[in-house]
């Protein structure tokens, strides 16, 4: 009995070995394809720098977004170094700070993203924390309806049958009191912008 027991245990314990030794093999030889299809100092530094590569990814994230209404310029920063530009087009009076609903002004201030919507009308929208505190101030002061949903996003859904009236609107201020820019600049922004991102609107 003792004997039948030795003999079940030693094949089991072969067994195991077996599967141990062909796991190692496999895993060899994908590693051993990984280092062949790359030079080996290249896989080496790979290997090595994977923590600097997330740290890079993590620098080019934006840590507050400035966009000076008079320049039409939007400022991607990160600790006050600029990460990208872009020209934008602003609500088609843009002249002023927005108090009220319809005015078609692009707002002046401190807000933040405070959330995003890839269905939007528009292509990918970035939504702006207006009206702050000062803004429903202002606006219960003056009896005003100050108005909401003011976005960063790109061209109205439907322009793609009219590529050419995308052009028009990348040089015109044409948006109830958003911030516009082109689909692949917006693209950009929806990647790097996280929400919570501070957003400074100068005038």
């Amino acid at each position: 009995m003792k004997k039948g027991k030795f003999f079940k245990e030693k094949s089991i314990f072969i067994l195991l070995n077996f599967i141990f030794i062909s796991t190692s093999a496999f895993s060899y030889q994908i590693n051993k394809d990984i280092r062949h299809t790359y030079p080996y100092w290249f896989y080496c530094y790979i290997k090595d720098k994977e923590a600097l590569f997330k740290d890079v990814e993590d620098f080019l994230k934006p840590d507050s977004i400035v966009i000076y209404k008079s320049k039409r310029k939007m400022l991607l920063l990160k600790n006050g170094i600029l990460i990208r530009k872009f020209y934008v087009s602003l609500g088609r009076n843009p002249i002023g700070k927005k108090e009220k609903i319809w005015d078609g002004k692009t707002p002046e201030g401190l807000y933040y993203i405070d959330w995003r919507n890839r269905n939007s009308s528009y292509f990918l929208s970035l939504k702006i924390s207006y009206p702050n505190f000062e803004d429903k101030i202002n606006a219960y002061v003056k009896g005003y309806n100050p108005g909401n949903m003011i976005m960063i996003h790109g061209f109205p859904n439907w322009s793609f049958l009219y590529p050419k009236y995308q052009e028009v609107l990348k040089y015109v201020d044409w948006t109830n009191g958003c911030i516009a820019v082109s689909n692949e600049e917006m693209k950009q922004i929806w990647d790097l912008v996280d929400d919570f991102t501070p957003v400074i609107i100068k005038p």
